[in-house]
């Protein structure tokens, strides 16, 4: 029997799509069905530059239009990083992975970044930063944890009903925003059962991966701003981290050690957000000004002993965080960061 090809039969399912800044992009499938979903569309309505089209009329791209670039930019340094990234730079995570090696660990977790990248601005409001962080209008923020997860949670309900509607027909009632958790349990298992059925629609293949990804990435996202305890304490409500470990789904769920990588490369300071915004405000601006690409040959992960509370409080852990890889000037040897 002949060796599937893998990496083809995924690039010939993906679409593509065509970007100002990045010509054409790749989407998957479930990816798009993402974007189909009427919370996730409202970015288009969401003026990333605020008033900022009142002196720059030309600046009136949208928060759709950023997070689809910077799901670009967070593969582009996945990538780099797993192309650079030496295991001597990351024993505890070379270790705790085997038998894959680093490499294939980072580029395994891709899906997963792209998603967080997908979701990271989902719950901002029109002029948002005006009116909350200026004018202080609303007691709650973008980041806010009841926000996040009640937008989390909507998306995920909408693309599940989405999904069932388009594979399998109406659900038995119109939908709502407060569909039950009983329900959606319900059609998730039957869309995964039907999943793995001889003749699946081919959007389903990955279904239960997708989900699992999608589920990290939200978790991810909420521990960037809160902690990781916070994101999967029992007060919290996030749907797909309560459902998945009932399912037989062989997947991988975030881990707060082993995927702090992940959370660098969308919000600290050199990032995906940052490395996106940055040169789409100036060119919608039609400003001059932007970053070399080179930049990218830099990107290494390395690990960092620190006390976090997200692990352990109090305890000291080796931490695979993302680096820009520092240069000796008095020798032509690149040398590893901190």
């Amino acid at each position: 029997m002949a060796k599937r090809n893998l990496k083809l039969e995924r690039l010939l399912k993906d679409g593509i799509t065509r970007t100002i800044l990045y010509k054409d992009q790749k989407v998957s499938e479930l990816e798009l069905e993402l974007w189909h979903t009427s919370v996730f569309q409202r970015l288009y309505f969401i003026r990333q530059l605020g008033f900022s089209d009142k002196v720059f009329p030309d600046a009136v791209h949208n928060r759709f239009n950023h997070v689809i670039g910077v799901c670009q930019r967070a593969e582009d340094i996945l990538v780099a990083a797993a192309e650079q990234t030496s295991p001597k730079f990351v024993p505890h995570l070379a270790d705790s992975i085997k038998p894959r090696t680093v490499s294939e660990y980072i580029l395994s977790r891709i899906d997963v970044g792209r998603l967080m990248a997908l979701l990271h601005d989902l719950a901002h409001i029109p002029f948002g930063h005006t009116l909350e962080d200026e004018l202080h209008l609303f007691a709650t923020k973008h980041d806010q944890h009841s926000r996040q997860v009640k937008l989390f949670n909507r998306i995920t309900s909408q693309f599940i009903w989405g999904l069932y509607d388009d594979v399998i027909g109406l659900w038995p009632q119109r939908w709502s925003r407060d569909v039950s958790s009983e329900q959606l349990n319900r059609h998730t298992e039957e869309l995964l059962e039907l999943s793995e059925k001889p003749g699946s629609p081919n959007k389903l293949l990955d279904l239960g991966k997708f989900l699992t990804n999608l589920s990290a990435a939200q978790v991810a996202l909420v521990t960037m701003h809160h902690g990781y305890e916070k994101a999967t304490n029992d007060q919290v409500q996030l749907f797909l981290p309560k459902l998945l470990p009932k399912l037989n789904i062989d997947a991988e769920f975030f881990h707060p050690q082993r995927d702090q990588f992940l959370i660098d490369a969308i919000g600290n300071t050199i990032c995906a957000d940052l490395l996106d915004y940055s040169r789409r405000d100036m060119r919608m601006a039609s400003m001059s000004g932007d970053y070399d690409d080179r930049l990218f040959k830099w990107f290494v992960l390395a690990e960092t002993s620190r006390g976090t509370q997200d692990v352990t409080p109090g305890v000291n852990v080796a931490i695979p965080v993302l680096f820009v890889k520092r240069i000796d000037p008095l020798s032509a040897n690149k040398i590893a960061p901190p």
